[in-house]
């Protein structure tokens, strides 16, 4: 999933507000036992941002390898 406009990587919208969710929850959070369960969930989908993102790149077909200065 791209930006139509910039052509940049764009995060699944529910996962992006769920790490938003959790990144404020961590903030807002008074007490220290709240920020660390904020902090493991942020983590956790953290985790699963990038395990989208390398399946993403590994499924990109490789670039071609010729250079044309060799032309």
């Amino acid at each position: 999933m791209s930006s139509p406009c910039c052509n940049k990587p764009v995060m699944h919208p529910r996962l992006a507000d769920k790490i938003q969710e959790l990144c404020a929850r961590a903030i807002a959070s008074t007490e220290q036992a709240e920020m660390e369960e904020a902090i493991a969930e942020l983590k956790a989908a953290l985790k699963e941002h990038i395990h989208r993102m390398r399946e993403r790149v590994i499924s990109f077909p490789a670039p071609d390898r010729r250079s044309s200065a060799a032309d």
